[in-house]
């Protein structure tokens, strides 16, 4: 429980940190969530800030969905599915519901 607060306490500082040190460029265009720390990294870093922030975000989400299958699969151990049907089932849905695209 710690540690979840501590992790968004430095993220959303170290964010806050970046997007004022930037400043705000872009009047005209007003930006929000992702775009805001891409443009800020790139204001700030160069042309590889905004890439950077990418892979980021990618690496954790694929951290993430791997973390949750496995927990899933331990919950199917837990409730004495773990037949090989049961398990490929899991695997199916979720390789189909991370690559989908959001509605």
């Amino acid at each position: 429980m710690i540690g979840i607060f501590i992790d968004t306490l430095v993220i959303c500082t170290a964010s806050a940190m970046l997007i004022l040190l930037a400043g705000n460029g872009t009047t005209y265009m007003p930006l929000e969530g992702i775009q805001l720390i891409q443009k800020a990294m790139r204001v700030l870093m160069g042309s590889w800030g905004a890439e950077f922030v990418t892979l980021v975000v990618i690496l954790f989400a694929f951290s993430s969905i791997v973390a949750n299958y496995i927990y899933a699969e331990n919950n199917l151990f837990f409730l004495r599915l773990n037949n090989p049907k049961a398990i490929w089932c899991l695997r199916i849905c979720t390789f189909q519901r991370s690559s989908a695209a959001p509605c």
